[in-house]
């Protein structure tokens, strides 16, 4: 993909998320926090080990389809445009089907469903009731991971998640504070 889109740069992206934010009634600042933190500080060309790509890290791009064609969108994971909408559709998603007895850390739970999976973090909810302590569902999500004999891991509700371990859970709680720490940052720039 190199060579076929500059970089932006980290407010180069603005009027993209601007436009998506209004667009799926997000918060600019939190598109472009987890932006930040799923892209390694805006690399439109970032792939993850798992296969997400882009700068809001969008893996399964083909189930995105009717996302693109809705918003006349290229089919092209590594488009800004492209990649910003699709990410901020997802977003949306997980605001509208985390578990509404969320309490006071709803947002960490959204954030945290963005990057490990809605029925992952649903899952946790029903088992600790709410998610007034966003560390009482990581602690909840470890203790209920099975590890396979490869080392890789499955809540006992969910099953074919190779890249679910303990590791990923444990980084739950620093990336959701790295995201939070951006989005704070951010806020005050979309004011």
């Amino acid at each position: 993909p190199s060579g076929q889109f500059r970089s932006l740069g980290e407010d180069g992206y603005d009027p993209i998320i601007r436009e998506a934010a209004t667009t799926f009634g997000l918060e600019q600042a939190l598109i472009k926090a987890i932006m930040s933190k799923e892209s390694g500080s805006f690399n439109e060309f970032a792939v993850s080990p798992t296969g997400c790509r882009g700068l809001m890290q969008v893996c399964s791009w083909a189930d995105y389809a009717s996302v693109r064609q809705q918003y006349n969108l290229p089919d092209y994971p590594f488009d800004p445009r492209a990649n910003i909408f699709v990410g901020a559709s997802i977003l949306k998603s997980k605001f509208d089907s985390v578990t509404a007895n969320c309490g006071i850390e709803r947002l960490q739970a959204v954030i945290s469903a963005y990057n490990i999976g809605q029925g992952i973090i649903n899952g946790a909810i029903t088992r600790v009731g709410n998610c007034n302590s966003f560390t009482a569902l990581v602690n909840n999500m470890h203790q209920n991971l099975i590890l396979n004999n490869d080392g890789t891991g499955t809540l006992y509700t969910f099953t074919n998640k190779p890249w679910l371990t303990y590791a990923k859970i444990d980084g739950q709680i620093p990336y959701v504070n790295g995201v939070m720490e951006a989005y704070r940052m951010y806020q005050s720039v979309f004011l």
